[in-house]
């Protein structure tokens, strides 16, 4: 990794690369130099995740673990749905009720409200409904 600043490298080389751990788990053989980090690694000793799912039942300690999560409901939420009253293809996203008609502004829609996701978010759409299954004669 490229680091603009000298001190971003200090950081980087005491938090990952040096030995003197200053904080240690007294429970499992954890150790590091970041006191937010030994907080949240702390959690995992307990039943508290502070982290809940919107759509399920599930919850967690990190965010980056619900991020990674909240992907698994976009198959679920994001497909192609015909409106009722004007037969336009609709896109859902996978993420909250929002609605539109083109792919576009779902994708601008991510980006702007969404704003905690990873970059590499896959849109999916299911044409499945489309598709007309061929008969099979012999």
């Amino acid at each position: 990794a490229k680091y603009k600043k000298e001190d971003s490298l200090k950081v980087h080389i005491l938090s990952k690369h040096d030995n003197k751990h200053r904080f240690s788990c007294s429970l499992c053989n954890y150790a590091g130099n970041r006191a937010a980090d030994f907080r949240e690694h702390m959690l995992t000793h307990t039943d508290h995740k502070p982290h809940q799912c919107p759509h399920c039942t599930y919850s967690c300690i990190r965010p980056s673990q619900l991020r990674k999560h909240l992907i698994t409901h976009e198959k679920d939420r994001s497909s192609q749905v015909r409106s009722k009253t004007s037969k336009k293809k609709m896109y859902r996203c996978a993420f909250c009720d929002f609605t539109c008609t083109r792919i576009p502004r779902l994708k601008a829609h991510l980006s702007k409200v969404h704003l905690d996701l990873p970059d590499n978010v896959i849109l999916s759409v299911d044409l499945s409904h489309l598709e007309k299954p061929q008969s099979q004669e012999k």
